[in-house]
Formats: structure tokens, C-alpha cells, sequence
């Protein structure tokens, strides 16, 4: 690889590398030299400034944990010494778990943090020929380092161990991503090497974009500071201010200027934040935190007090966006009164997503300025929207209107021509004022009319341009498609594909991956620029900003899904479930063709080499639960994914793979693959119409066993080629997790068992994946009824001790696998009603895993059990308060606006059961009710009718009944057993439901036999029952009437009742 000298570094620097030619290195133990050096050089004074001069370390198959080789007998030792370069004095520093390398772990992991010090892991994809089988030398877990804090996921590189850092030539993709790599580790913002470090660290761990805004034209937004409001706003009488308005109007600008001139004139920290910015809006809130918290980090004079409070939060969280949002709210508050005085100025909050966080996050930023006032100034900027300013609750907000930005846009439009244009005098006002007319206040109508004439280029009349534009935005807009309908087919072709991937995408589609998807369906490799397609093509319309493609402004969509939508003249005939359908069949027809060009099985190692594959992966379900009605052709695709290689693959490697990258559990990325697959069946019959009924009725039936079907393929394929290769070992013990999902415990068992017998012989008992398959077998007996004796939880229950403190000293004790086996260890304790000794490990945990795993599946499932267990304790307000303080939980108990069912994991809706049984406990039925009925909506809605959804309405049956609802409850049970009898293996279920009608029923007779209910029970018949309703019934009817009319009134009902019953 060649060596340059890099520009930032200074001329002084020590020349650490030399080449020595024709010398035989002395060990292949580099990696772990340069580990143990940097821990002297952070202790020994002499060598600090070579601690502190270090920004990055690549480590290139390095055995952290050791590898399995040197475990062997003598007939191997040749083996290792070729592999490795080394004497057999050195060969027992390298056993698997060793205590020297277990010792240069944990010190190592102390000292990458102060100063951070990115670690980069490249590991070996292949096997290594040892004699007459092949092993790999450092498996990947040993190759790897914990994702903490500085230390990045490992990167997977072609060839074993010992070809791994060859490379064919300087072409070559290998080549290019190592080099890449070592320049990501070299770039820093700041030409101060000991605090820059410490900044830029914190910096890229919360994935902070610092994006440029256009400077706002001189002369304009000044108004603001005369008004009022805004003067007793800046005197320190209100602490927050709300200025909001119609689209387009200049808002973003408006509160960027606002920064700007408050940065110069306030002795305040004014930081600007712009949800705008983010490079991904499905960040959400929580990224939105995240990225004001690097800039008040990158503008604050004391950087010192904020990197107090950030410094140690790598190590406990891989990514920033894993910390809950309550413990970001908590943060941000401390930070900003560390930097007090300061003032936020927040802009387009209501565009961060979800909007039921949009609102946590107002509620809570508000009240925090408000308590504060001398602290925290707040400025937020949005559309206008009833929810915040209700939510808002405050006085102190400005509604621009035309009147405030009427002479900002004649004085914008006027520089424009005079800069642009070169049009002067008494013409340029003229113009200047007949776009500020027609623009009625709305910035973004001046902007695009002299974004347009720019891109139409050459000489323009100006002012025929403006005389054809129309004054509505709508209109505007419409006359800008107009002008685009004249370009070519080929043009107008483009224009429709890059609309409606900005109109449907599920998240900005960068712009590798939009040009990979215009290639794709063009069938070309040779496209133009693709800023200038755009240009061409779209006009105005479209933006690139920070590497992604979106609309100029979110009108330009709003109008687009409008137009589509029945106007008399609609160009872009933009329908949103068609849009869908496009994505839909774009994502099958990707992954069909990836599948297609991978003439052997494909790995992760892969995936560059596709910038549309991720996507396509994981947003293919999302895309076509959204279509009213499949056509003919998505369901062809359908069901030729769904029988196909490329359908197997995609289930067993890659959606897996990328899941694992979102920083979900495999366990997990099976239980949410199982949910979305299950939905999508649910969905099929109301997608169908009458070309397609056939089509989807192979789809279904291809559904229900596509998962166990994709996994046993999976492990035919990998087996035939490698029998005993760690590939093959991790199919096997993912079609037990594939057999788990579907209910089918005992083959489930057996798999695991199969898996963890070959681990242990192939990769030895100590090896993470023998670890994990060990696991899975013991969950299985776990899981498994006819094994929850006694002695047979007591037995697992100590094997699944040893297996969690075997994997503490293997993997670490914050690792995901560690936590879910520690996890599993305080389930099996609660099942064995052994509550004390769970309660020493559940709600620890729980904490341990909110800590370093965020608000994950995994951390919603042990909140779920902690709940459980200290439900059973009886301490019932400590579990509402747990399971209460998740945000998704939080959203589905609040009933005021529609939820979408699909947007949430099975987890989140166990937790709102259990919430609602707890209500029920507490004699808050009332409460109970609309809980239990979302819970059973939202399990019908992902995994359909099973065993726990007739639990549930069960549970939901009994509120109903506690509060005398009879005649509800009777018709619930009514309902769910006709439908357990539909279902075989729900049949038993049925009589238990069936059961528990003959009990409401009778409770129903009683309580109408005591007057407390108006409704009479079916089938009544009991003359005694009967008589005592009717007096009951009396007394209330006649209120003060005498006695004698009472008996009367009653006699004659009574005779009545005995003649019908008698007829």
C-alpha cells in the first residue's frame, strides 16, 4: 500500500514507519504488540505523547480472544507455527480465553476512550487448509473487539488469514475500503491535536451533520426584531417563543437569521438546530437531541464542562441513539445549564417524525425553558399546528403572515435580478414587485421562480417568464410541471421514476442508491451525472442536499400526492399506493436480480457492491402492506420471491445481517421477520381482486411455511458444500430459531442440539458460537412445558449460571449475547416462582440493558418479564411505572389519535397487556378495557390468532365483566370461541373460553336477578330468578309510587312472561 504523508499532520511529527526489505518478520503478532504498547504508553510518562498522538488503530485478523488452533494436539503445531509466523515458545499465548489475553482486553478497553481512539477491526472471511480439513484461524469472534465507545463492528475482508492483507492491485474493492478506512481515521475538525480529539470522538458518536445554511439575503428578516413580542421575548419577560406559519413562507430562514444576529448581539450561547438537516428523518427525536447536543458541544467557548457530561457515554452506549429519550431530555438539560446563559432556536421541530415524540419532546423542552427562565431562552419554529399550541400552552407566539415578508421578497427579488440578471433601474422594481405580489408572501414561490429561469439557461425574457407564472403555489407548481411535460420521453420518464421515489421512500434515498435504482430499471451501467438528471428532468422540484435526494420543499410532495388525488389537471398522477406498488416491485425484482448474479452463496462481504440492497432488504414488507390492491404483476414477483433462491437467501442471510446492523439481536430480527411476514399473509385477502386470487392464494399458503422452508434450504445448501464450517453451523442453529418462531419446539430442539454438537466437536465447547448454541438448546428446554418440574428448572437453571459467567469471560459482561442469557437465567427463575433470587437479577438487568443496548426489542422484552415478576410480588404500581417508560407503550395507551399497528414489535404490545391486566388488578377496568382491545388488535394485526391472543381476550372478557358489561363480554366469548374452533390447535382454548361464558352468564343472571343490570340474560327461563328482577326492577321504576302499584305493575309483567314462556 503506498505511504503519504497526510496534510493536517505536523512537520514535527516522529517518523515511525519503516520498511525493512528482505528481513523476516520476528512474530505475526503484531495486533497484539501494538495493543500492549499503547497500554504502557498511556501509564508511562516517557511515552504519553505517543498515547496522545495516536488517533486510530486498524487491526488486521488479530486474535483478541485467541485463536482455536492453539488448542490442539502436537500433529497441528506445524499448522499454527505457518499461520501464525511463531515459535512454540509463543503458541500458548494464543489459547482461546487465555489470561494474558483476557488481561490485554480489559486494559486495552480502558484506554480508548480518553482520548477516543477509533478502533477498526478487519477480520478473515475463509477458512485456512490445517492438514486434511479447513479451519479458520481467528474466527470472527476473536477477531473482533466489543462495539464500545470508539471501537467500530468488524469488517469483513476476502481471503483467510494469512491472504487477507493481499491485494490484486490498487482497482480492487479490497484495496479501496482498506484505504478508505485509514483515512476516515486521520480526518479531524480541529488543528488542536489533545482537546480535538476528545471533541471529534464525542462528535462522531453522536453522529452530528453539521450542514451549511444558506446565508439569508442582506436587508431582509430584520422586522422580527421590532415587534413586541419578540423585544419582551428578548427582555427576559418570556422564556420560550413559537413562531409559526403556512409552508413556505420563510420560516427556516427567518430562524436562522434569528441565530445569526443573536450569536452577535447576545452575550447567550445561541445555538440552530434545523430538523431539516438530518441526514435521516427516521432518526427521529432522538437523533434530532443527539445532533443539537454536538452543535451546542462544537460552538460552546467551554467545552471542557459539556465533554463532563459526554465523555464516559461511549463506553455504556455503542450508539447515541440507543439512550432513551428521557435520559437525552435529562442530558440536554444539564448541558444547557453548564452553558447557561442560552438560547435554542429550533427549527421545523414538527418535521423530526413521529409525532406522538415530536410532542414528548415539545412538552418536556418547554417546561424545561419555562422552569429556567433565567438559564434557557427556547425559539421554536413550525408549520401551524393545533397539537402544539395546545401543547405549547404559552401567549408568546408570532403567526407570520404575507404582511411581515411582503418587503422581505421585494427587496430578495430585487438583488436576485440586479446580481443574477443584470437588470437594474425602474424594470427590476417593477418585476421585483409583481413577484412579490404573486408570490402572496411565500418565499419558496420567489425562490423557485428564479430557481427555474437559472436552470432553463441562455437568454431569458424575464419578464414573459413571470407573466405565465401563476400566483397560487399550486398553480405555480402546476406551471412548472407544465413547462417540464415539454422535455423529452426519456426526460419525463426520469422525472416520474425520481418523483415517486421521493413521494414513497421510507427514508431519503442517498444518492449512490437512487442512481443504483435509475440503472437498474434502465439497464444501463452508463448514466449522466446525476445532479444534472435532476435538473433536467425535475426542475426546481428537487434537491440534493448532504448526499440525499428529496423535494425542494415538503409543499412540493404535498401538492404532487394531491395532484394525483382527482384534480381535473394532474401532470405527476402521483397516487400514494401506487407509489408503494413501485417501491414494492423495485425491491423484489432488486433482490431477485442480486440473488441472480451471485453465482455462489453470498455473504455480507458483498453488499457494497449493491447500493440499493439494504434498502430493498428491509423495506420491501413495509412497501406492500401499503397497496390497496396488488396488480397482477407484483403478484407474479410475490410469488416467484417467495419459492425462490433469492427468497431464502434474503431470509437467512441478509435481512438477518442488516437487522444485526440496526443493533437488534438475531432472536430479535427472526421474531420481527416472523410478525411482518404473518401481517402480510393477514393482508392478502383484501389486496386480491379477481386476476389475482390464484396467484395470492399459492402466495399465502407459500407464506405460512416460507420461513422454516427458506432455513432448511439455507442449511441444504451450506451443507452440501461445507458440512462442518462455521456457515453452516450458524444455518443450523437459525432454522432452530426458524422452527422456535413457529411453535415447533421439538424440532427446534433438536436443530439446536445438532448445531451445538457440531460446534463443540468443529470449533470447540469455548468457542462464542458453541456458547450460543448452548444457549438456544437451553432456552428450548426452558420454553418447553413438559420440562417446567421442578428438578428439571432446577437443573436448567444452573446450566444457564454457568453458560452466563462462561460468556462474561468469553464475550464480556455487557455483550448482547451475555445480557440475553443472564436474561434468560432471571426468566427461569420466575418461572420456577423462585421471586426473590429473579428479582436479583431482572431489574438489574433490565437497567444493565437500557444502559448499553437502548430501547431495543431485547430491553422491551426483559422490561416485559421485570413487570411480570414484580406483578407477582404484588408490587403493582413499581411494574406500571416500568412498563410505562417506554415511548412506544406510552403511544399505544394514549387513544386520542389512530396508531398504525404495523409501525410497532409484538413486545410493545405485550407490554400494553400486561399494562392493562395490571389496571384490572387495580380495579380500574374502565382503564383496562380500551388497553386489553389495543393489545389483541395489534397481536391479530402481526402474528394473527394463537394460543396467547385467546389469553387475551380472555383477560379482556373478564374487565368487560367486572365492569357489568354482561351482555359485551357474553358476545366477546361468543366471537373468539367460533373462532377457536376454526383452529385446530386452538380447540382446547375454545372450551376454555366457552367455560368462562357459562360463568358470565351466570354472573349476568345474578346480577339481573339483583337488579343491577337492565339487559336481560338469553335464555331465562327461571320463573324465581325472574320474580326477584322484577321486584328488584320495581323499586327502581316507580321511585316514590306506593307499594301496591309496585306488586301490581310487577304481577301483571310477571303473568305476561309466564303466558309467553308457557306458549
Amino acid at each position: 500500500m503506498e505511504l503519504t504523508r497526510v496534510p493536517s499532520v505536523r512537520d514535527d511529527s516522529y517518523g515511525i514507519l519503516t520498511l525493512s526489505e528482505g528481513q523476516e518478520p520476528v512474530a505475526d503478532l503484531g495486533g497484539l504488540v501494538v495493543k500492549k504498547a499503547l497500554i504502557q504508553a498511556s501509564r508511562l510518562e516517557q511515552y504519553l505523547e505517543i498515547r496522545r498522538s495516536t488517533v486510530g488503530v486498524i487491526f488486521m485478523g488479530t486474535p483478541h480472544r485467541g485463536s482455536p488452533l492453539a488448542s490442539v494436539g502436537k500433529s497441528l503445531i506445524n499448522a499454527i507455527k505457518f499461520a501464525f509466523n511463531l515459535s512454540t515458545s509463543h503458541i500458548k499465548s494464543l489459547v482461546s480465553d487465555s489470561e494474558e489475553l483476557r488481561e490485554i482486553a480489559y486494559e486495552f478497553g480502558s484506554i480508548v476512550t480518553n482520548p477516543p481512539l477509533k478502533v477498526i477491526n478487519f477480520v478473515e472471511s475463509s477458512t485456512y487448509n490445517v492438514g486434511p480439513i479447513r479451519l479458520p484461524i481467528v474466527p470472527r469472534a476473536s477477531g473482533s473487539m466489543d462495539p464500545i465507545g470508539p471501537v467500530q463492528h468488524p469488517i469483513p475482508l476476502d481471503g483467510d488469514h494469512r491472504t487477507m492483507c493481499q491485494f490484486p492491485g490498487k482497482q480492487s474493492s479490497q484495496y479501496k475500503l482498506v484505504k478508505g478506512t485509514i483515512n476516515s481515521l486521520i480526518t479531524t475538525p480541529d488543528s488542536n491535536p489533545p482537546k480535538a480529539m476528545d471533541v471529534y470522538g464525542i462528535l462522531t458518536w453522536l453522529q452530528f451533520q453539521n450542514p451549511t445554511f444558506p446565508q439569508p439575503t442582506k436587508g431582509t428578516c430584520q422586522w422580527i426584531f421590532n415587534l413586541d413580542l419578540f423585544q419582551k421575548f428578548l427582555a427576559d419577560e418570556k422564556p420560550l417563543l413559537w413562531i409559526h406559519g403556512p409552508p413556505g413562507i420563510g420560516k427556516s430562514t427567518l430562524s436562522f437569521y434569528v441565530s445569526q444576529r443573536l450569536g452577535i448581539e447576545s452575550r447567550a450561547l445561541v445555538v440552530h438546530s434545523a430538523a431539516s438537516a438530518l441526514e435521516e428523518k427516521r432518526r427521529g427525536i432522538p437523533g434530532f437531541i443527539c445532533n443539537l447536543l454536538g452543535q451546542i458541544l462544537q460552538e460552546s467557548g467551554d467545552r471542557n464542562s459539556i465533554l463532563h457530561f459526554l465523555k464516559d457515554l461511549p463506553d455504556q452506549h455503542p450508539s447515541a441513539s440507543q439512550i432513551p429519550l428521557d435520559k437525552l431530555m435529562e442530558l440536554l438539560d444539564k448541558i444547557t445549564r453548564a452553558c447557561a446563559p442560552t438560547i435554542l432556536v429550533l427549527d421545523g421541530i414538527d418535521e423530526c417524525g413521529d409525532p406522538m415524540q415530536v410532542e414528548s419532546f415539545v412538552k418536556g423542552i418547554s417546561q424545561m425553558a419555562k422552569q429556567n427562565t433565567s438559564i434557557v431562552k427556547l425559539i421554536l419554529t413550525s408549520r401551524t399546528m393545533g397539537a402544539l399550541e395546545s401543547l405549547l400552552g404559552c401567549d408568546s407566539s408570532i403567526l407570520l403572515e404575507p404582511a411581515h415578508t411582503m418587503n422581505d421578497i421585494l427587496t430578495f427579488s430585487s438583488i436576485k435580478l440586479e446580481d443574477d440578471f443584470r437588470i437594474s433601474g425602474f424594470k427590476k422594481h417593477n418585476i421585483a414587485r409583481t413577484v412579490t405580489e404573486k408570490s402572496q408572501g411565500l418565499f419558496i414561490w420567489a425562490s423557485l421562480f428564479f430557481q427555474g429561469i437559472s436552470q432553463i439557461g441562455g437568454h431569458v425574457d424575464v419578464e414573459i417568464h413571470l407573466q405565465r407564472s401563476k400566483a397560487q403555489i399550486a398553480s405555480f407548481y402546476m406551471d412548472i410541471l407544465d413547462g417540464l411535460e415539454g422535455s423529452s420521453p426519456e426526460l419525463a420518464s426520469y422525472r416520474n421514476l425520481i418523483f415517486k421515489i421521493c413521494c414513497a421512500s421510507v427514508s431519503p434515498l442517498s444518492v449512490s442508491e437512487a442512481t443504483e435504482v435509475i440503472r437498474f430499471l434502465k439497464g444501463t451501467q452508463r448514466l449522466q451525472d446525476f445532479q444534472t438528471l435532476c435538473s433536467s428532468a425535475c426542475g426546481p422540484l428537487i434537491q440534493l442536499t448532504n448526499g440525499k435526494v428529496s423535494f425542494s420543499h415538503c409543499s412540493v410532495r404535498d401538492f404532487l400526492l394531491e395532484a394525483g388525488n382527482g384534480r381535473d389537471k394532474a401532470p405527476a398522477l402521483i397516487l400514494l399506493t401506487e407509489a408503494h406498488m413501485f417501491f414494492a416491485s423495485l425491491c423484489l425484482k432488486y433482490l431477485l436480480a442480486y440473488i441472480e448474479d451471485s453465482t455462489s452463496w453470498p455473504d455480507s462481504s458483498r453488499v457494497g457492491d449493491f447500493p440499493f440492497l439494504k434498502y430493498a432488504c428491509l423495506n420491501w414488507l413495509f412497501h406492500i402492506t401499503h397497496i390497496e390492491t396488488l396488480s397482477r404483476d407484483l403478484s407474479k414477483y410475490l410469488n416467484v420471491f417467495i419459492h425462490s433462491r433469492a427468497g431464502t437467501i434474503w431470509a437467512a442471510v441478509l435481512y438477518p445481517y442488516f437487522q444485526q446492523g440496526k443493533g437488534e439481536s438475531v432472536s430479535s430480527a427472526f421474531s420481527l421477520l416472523q410478525s411482518q411476514l404473518l401481517h402480510l399473509n393477514a393482508s392478502l385477502p383484501s389486496m386480491s381482486e379477481p386476476a389475482t386470487i390464484s396467484l395470492l392464494e399459492e402466495a399465502s399458503h407459500g407464506l405460512k411455511i416460507f420461513l422454516i422452508r427458506a432455513f432448511e434450504n439455507a442449511v441444504s445448501m451450506k451443507s452440501h458444500s461445507e458440512p462442518t464450517s462455521r456457515d453452516t453451523i450458524e444455518a443450523i442453529l437459525n432454522l432452530s430459531r426458524a422452527y422456535q418462531t413457529n411453535r415447533r419446539f421439538s424440532l427446534a430442539k433438536r436443530t439446536a442440539d445438532r448445531a451445538l454438537a457440531l460446534s463443540t466437536l468443529h470449533l470447540g465447547p469455548k468457542d462464542p458460537l458453541s456458547l450460543t448454541c448452548h444457549h438456544q438448546s437451553l432456552l428450548l428446554q426452558l420454553n418447553n412445558d413438559k420440562t417446567k418440574s421442578k428438578s428439571h428448572l432446577a437443573t436448567i437453571i444452573s446450566d444457564l449460571a454457568d453458560l452466563h459467567q462462561e460468556l462474561v469471560r468469553v464475550l464480556g459482561r455487557f455483550h448482547m449475547d451475555t445480557l440475553r442469557c443472564h436474561h434468560d437465567v432471571g426468566l427461569a427463575l420466575l418461572y420456577a416462582r423462585k421471586f426473590a433470587e429473579a428479582y436479583t437479577i431482572l431489574p438489574q438487568l433490565y437497567r444493565d440493558m437500557k444502559e448499553h443496548l437502548g430501547d431495543s426489542k431485547l430491553t422491551q422484552r426483559a422490561a416485559n418479564n421485570t413487570a411480570n415478576l414484580l406483578f407477582r410480588m404484588k408490587r403493582l404500581e413499581d411494574a406500571k411505572y416500568l412498563l410505562e417508560e417506554s415511548d412506544d407503550v406510552q403511544q399505544l395507551a394514549q387513544f386520542e389519535q389512530p396508531v398504525e399497528l404495523s409501525r410497532y414489535h409484538i413486545y410493545c404490545f405485550e407490554a400494553l397487556e400486561s399494562l392493562a391486566v395490571i389496571h384490572h388488578t387495580n380495579k380500574e377496568s374502565s382503564v383496562a378495557i380500551p388497553l386489553h382491545e389495543r393489545a389483541i388488535q395489534g397481536r391479530l394485526h402481526l402474528v394473527g390468532y394463537d394460543a396467547d391472543a385467546i389469553t387475551w381476550a380472555r383477560n379482556l372478557g373478564y374487565s368487560l365483566e367486572h365492569q357489568q358489561l354482561y351482555k359485551k363480554a357474553f358476545e366477546h366469548y361468543k366471537m373468539w370461541i367460533h373462532t377457536a374452533e376454526q383452529i385446530p390447535e386452538l380447540v382446547p382454548l375454545g372450551k376454555m373460553l366457552k367455560r368462562c361464558q357459562d360463568e358470565c352468564l351466570r354472573d349476568w343472571r345474578n346480577a339481573y336477578s339483583r337488579g343491577r343490570t337492565l339487559h336481560l340474560p338469553p335464555e331465562t327461563n327461571d320463573m324465581s330468578v325472574l320474580y326477584r328482577a322484577i321486584s328488584n326492577h320495581s323499586s327502581l321504576i316507580c321511585g316514590p309510587l306506593k307499594w301496591f302499584r309496585a306488586w301490581a305493575m310487577g304481577f301483571m309483567i310477571m303473568t305476561i312472561a309466564y303466558l309467553m314462556f308457557s306458549c
